[in-house]
């Protein structure tokens, strides 16, 4: 899934595919502080898996960027 996700990345920039996916896991946990059930818990653990399969990719490769332009990504 995280890889459907980074096509988000890609096509419309890193800075929304991180805002989109915080903005997944906020709305997850907060789901949870809102209605403390099991079937709430359940929708908001994946909401928030979600959320941070989004998130990671973009991240991921901002590091890199940020990393290689500083001259310390050479191995």
């Amino acid at each position: 899934i995280g890889p459907l996700f980074a096509t988000i990345a890609d096509s419309r920039g890193r800075k929304l595919a991180m805002v989109l996916g915080l903005g997944l896991f906020t709305f997850g946990t907060s789901l949870v502080v809102l209605w403390p059930t099991v079937p709430t818990f359940a929708a908001a653990l994946m909401l928030t898996m979600l959320g941070k399969l989004m998130f990671d990719p973009p991240m991921q490769a901002y590091i890199e960027t940020a990393f290689l332009m500083h001259g310390a990504g050479g191995f």
